[in-house]
């Protein structure tokens, strides 16, 4: 018999935020004062025998069940989490591979959805994931070289190129920057080489030509740069906002040529250095858990 369904309570509300112009209005002056309205868009049930679900992400226009994922978990998970995707009836799929014993989603666009999971055909070490809206349609992105890789964005038409990070073997970085498009083998390492000082980069976001996220190393005190590359490692670019006393920034989105994310500053807490949380950097009962970091702090 099927485990009995979750109570009404524990379905998830959607609701549209503004992260990064929140952040901006946070750093603002004080007498500046601004309202923000949040609307609940659509309820998003869990599957049976799941308690507990995480929607990751809601693509920037999306206004429909039909493309949201995430991650979620309970006995009918074995207790670990299991990435999901919310069809156009916001019905849950489980995307969980055959044989992997836990897979989040965090992107989605143009019908694939991006993210990783572990079990015995990887060893159990994180791997990056494409889906085409179903568990069976399950690629595993993972470069050769790579000990663990994560898939965050997936963009251009048809869902064309994915982005996300490995960490590495062969070099002293502790992660570098990732782009796909749609097979292991077509893996490219967006790590920056022109640019100096960096040891760690990640990326978030890409619509298809351009790729976005963040970078940083000894160059940057260790604290996060913005980063936008066009496909290369050559192409990197540095976006991080020359203000005083901003220390961090970086990128978690974009669509039609434009880019969101966070800032954060030290002018209360001089030598303290911000840097993003890194999927898989906290751990829990299934292994990896992915928590992208969404915060801004200001003085």
């Amino acid at each position: 018999m099927s485990p009995a369904a979750p109570p009404p309570q524990r379905a998830n509300r959607v609701l549209l935020a503004m992260s990064f112009i929140a952040c901006l209005a946070a750093c603002a002056p004080r007498a500046a004062a601004v309202n923000y309205t949040a609307s609940d868009l659509f309820t998003l049930g869990p599957p049976t025998g799941f308690n507990r679900v995480f929607p990751s992400f809601l693509p920037p226009g999306s206004l429909a069940p039909g493309r949201v994922v995430g991650f979620g978990g309970g006995s009918g998970s074995g207790s670990n989490f299991h990435a999901l995707f919310w069809d156009g009836a916001a019905t849950p799929v489980d995307l969980n591979p055959a044989n992997f014993r836990s897979s989040e989603a965090h992107g989605i666009s143009g019908g694939r959805q991006v993210g990783h999971g572990a079990g015995s055909p990887t060893g159990f070490d994180s791997h990056a994931l494409l889906w085409s809206g179903t568990a069976a349609s399950a690629i595993d992105l993972h470069p050769a070289n790579f000990i663990t890789s994560f898939a965050l964005g997936v963009g251009g038409a048809g869902g064309a190129q994915q982005v996300g990070y490995g960490t590495f073997t062969t070099t002293t970085s502790n992660v570098h920057a990732l782009l796909w498009t749609g097979a292991a083998a077509s893996v490219v390492d967006l790590h920056p080489t022109l640019l100096t000082g960096f040891t760690t980069s990640s990326a978030w976001g890409t619509d298809g030509t351009t790729q976005v996220g963040y970078a940083y190393g000894p160059g940057t005190n260790n604290a996060a740069h913005a980063m936008l590359w066009t496909g290369t490692p050559e192409s990197a670019v540095d976006l991080h906002p020359p203000i005083p006393g901003l220390d961090t920034s970086l990128i978690n989105a974009m669509a039609a040529g434009q880019q969101v994310g966070n800032i954060a500053g030290s002018r209360k807490n001089e030598g303290q250095r911000a840097r993003p949380e890194r999927v898989g950097q906290r751990s829990c009962e299934s292994g990896n858990r992915a928590h992208p970091a969404r915060q801004c702090a200001c003085g």
